[in-house]
């Protein structure tokens, strides 16, 4: 369930959920769709459609939590309903075997019951919320810090409040992060149903031979190359993003996101419409954490995704470059107006580096940047007056084929991100 709202699936069941009246609009292999009959949908709305998304998710979670084959009953209702099929406030639920939303696919049910589906019984609070929040590929929102640290014998006496989604997400991101999923699933599947903190400590040690204390005081650590909040781990088990300049439209049925091949090296040119979003993501979700407008640059190891919130297209070639004259040209788009685009560069360490990139701009215009110091020169050479860096935040006079330097600043990620502006 939800913040706020405590995991009691047996005392729940037992009492009954007040769901609202409901009509089947659909079967498929893993999932049977009821819809409120108070929800009203937009006439384009697609069953068939929303049942694809399902199994989607269904095949994409199942790389990591290895449920088995079986049938969820899935209840999209309206929203001012959902508290009264679950408990008050509550924005969504699971009660075996049926999951109650007004959202699809709602990713935190569903891990519950795919995890319901493999194990057959509740666990601890923190083990069962973390695990519904830290599977998922969603573009990420309000997420807690890696170092705020709260003791595990408090939360695992807890059985509702945000330290249980967030220590737990962290709990369970971590174990699958540095033990892998087929592990984490064998931990969770043998934890104890009824716990305290002492025997859910306990177990703990017995099956890992490590004090929970130790993994605990480890997973609050701030790795200085990764990102500083805790993110969901995605599978990324979905098709792959072709690279050939071709554009795909958005499916985000069948393909909420794509997979990125492994560059070597190369940058991904990944284009969409001017103000559309582009989300960039390492599949562990510790590197790489860029949401972007337009169109973005990246130089990125292997182990990405892209999430697009329009048609995308995506080319790979040296468009950034540790050298000027090997960067490939990168044609900018006519920009109706301002305009933006995101450079990405991965680097060993969070040192500072500089890059270089060739822009061809169909008019005159200004760039600059909020993020990095610029450089811009009509040639390799960034010797004359007019080539000089420039700090950030300050709008460099730009037209026809130039060359860019980009300072990118030391930080606290591998994977920085550069926001550059076009201005008329």
């Amino acid at each position: 369930m939800k913040y706020g709202i405590p995991l009691l699936w047996l005392v729940i069941a037992s009492c009954g959920p007040d769901v609202p009246p409901s009509t089947l609009k659909g079967t498929s292999q893993h999932f049977r769709l009821f819809v409120d009959n108070s929800l009203t949908l937009p006439a384009t709305y697609s069953f068939d459609d929303a049942l694809a998304a399902l199994e989607t998710n269904w095949n994409d979670s199942r790389t990591l939590l290895a449920m088995p084959e079986g049938t969820i009953d899935y209840y999209l209702l309206d929203f001012d309903n959902v508290p009264g099929a679950c408990t008050p406030e509550a924005a969504g639920c699971f009660i075996p075997t049926a999951v109650y939303t007004y959202s699809l696919p709602d990713q935190h049910e569903l891990n519950h019951a795919y995890n319901f589906m493999r194990k057959g019984a509740p666990v601890l609070p923190l083990l069962a919320e973390g695990v519904a929040e830290a599977v998922g590929c969603g573009a990420p929102g309000g997420a807690p810090p890696i170092n705020k640290s709260v003791p595990w014998r408090e939360v695992a006496e807890q059985s509702k409040g945000r330290d249980i989604y967030e220590q737990g997400m962290q709990f369970v991101r971590y174990l699958i992060l540095t033990e892998g999923a087929d592990a984490f699933v064998r931990y969770f599947d043998q934890a104890p149903v009824v716990a305290g903190a002492e025997r859910f400590g306990a177990n703990f040690e017995i099956f890992w031979g490590r004090p929970l204390d130790d993994v605990w005081a480890a997973m609050h650590v701030l790795d200085p190359t990764h990102v500083a909040s805790t993110y969901a781990v995605c599978p990324c088990s979905l098709a792959g993003m072709p690279t050939d300049g071709s554009i795909v439209p958005r499916d985000r049925d069948h393909h909420p996101y794509y997979t990125l091949p492994d560059p070597g090296g190369a940058t991904l040119d990944l284009v969409s419409q001017p103000n559309f979003g582009i989300g960039l993501f390492d599949c562990g979700r510790s590197s790489t954490a860029v949401g972007a407008t337009g169109r973005v640059l990246a130089r990125v190891g292997a182990q990405h995704y892209v999430t697009p919130t329009d048609a995308l297209s995506a080319s790979l070639g040296p468009f950034i470059a540790d050298d000027c004259a090997s960067a490939a040209v990168t044609d900018l788009p006519a920009y109706d107006g301002d305009g933006n685009f995101t450079i990405v560069v991965g680097r060993p360490d969070t040192s500072e580096v500089t890059v270089y990139l060739r822009l061809r701009v169909g008019a005159p215009g200004h760039l600059q940047s909020n993020t990095a110091a610029l450089s811009v020169c009509g040639d390799c050479g960034f010797a004359g007056p007019d080539c000089q860096e420039q700090p950030r935040n300050t709008s460099i006079a730009i037209q026809d084929t130039f060359f860019l330097r980009v300072r990118v600043p030391a930080g606290n990620t591998v994977s920085p991100s550069t926001g550059l502006t076009f201005t008329p």
